[in-house]
């Protein structure tokens, strides 16, 4: 014989039961989120800050270790020499060609005049000539080729003045000859090498003397021209 049951409670405590069963259902479901969104977002934060503070510290070690492999390899010295090479060409450019002083002066010094001491200052483009002579008259014709010595530089430019501002500052009389000393102003275009031709080489100023102003002397230039100890040196 089967048995019967009979619901005795009231449709309104039926639905109120049911309500309650829900209600805790969704509490519990959204308490179990909640949770796992914050296990999850903690695991996340510590993820990123641990990682992040690796990946910082090993990239902090990787710059060390190329900062002293950088260091090892003398970077300061090979910028430094990599500059100083980068400026040879404009030294290069600005340097002054001072050996050409020895087929100048031959062209205006007297037979009977020597140079003893030369002085050759490039930063005021001065000179200092000290020597000897057998008399006077041969220094002022010395002086008077200097004073009118001119210059040109190839085919195409104009006689300009060599010197300048020639001066004898001292002379002293001696038994069988003459002391001097010459003082003068030269155009630093003398020394340079930036003239060049349309081949691209260095061109030499080529100076000219006045048979006017030497008088003849110049006609056979001395070979004991620096026959005593010269000096040509950069103040």
């Amino acid at each position: 014989m089967s048995k019967v049951q009979f619901n005795l409670l009231p449709d309104s405590k039926l639905s109120f039961n049911r309500e309650q069963h829900t209600k805790k259902l969704v509490y519990t479901v959204a308490i179990i989120a909640s949770a796992v969104s914050i296990v999850a977002f903690l695991l996340m934060l510590g993820l990123v800050d641990g990682v992040q503070k690796k990946l910082m510290s090993d990239a902090a070690t990787k710059v060390d270790k190329s900062s002293s492999q950088l260091q090892a390899l003398k970077v300061d010295r090979i910028i430094t020499v990599q500059s100083q090479l980068e400026a040879l060409p404009a030294l290069h450019q600005n340097k002054h060609i001072t050996s050409r002083i020895f087929a100048y002066l031959p062209k205006v010094t007297p037979p009977n005049v020597s140079i003893n001491k030369l002085d050759l200052d490039l930063t005021n483009n001065t000179m200092t000539i000290s020597g000897t002579a057998d008399s006077q008259k041969a220094v002022n014709t010395f002086v008077d080729v200097l004073k009118y010595a001119t210059y040109t530089v190839g085919s195409q430019s104009s006689p300009a003045p060599a010197f300048q501002n020639v001066v004898e500052s001292g002379f002293n009389l001696n038994v069988s000859s003459v002391g001097y000393t010459v003082n003068l102003q030269f155009d630093p275009k003398l020394f340079t090498n930036t003239a060049k031709d349309a081949q691209g080489k260095v061109i030499t100023p080529t100076i000219s003397v006045s048979n006017t102003t030497s008088s003849g002397a110049l006609r056979d230039p001395s070979s004991t021209l620096f026959n005593s100890t010269q000096s040509a040196g950069n103040k």
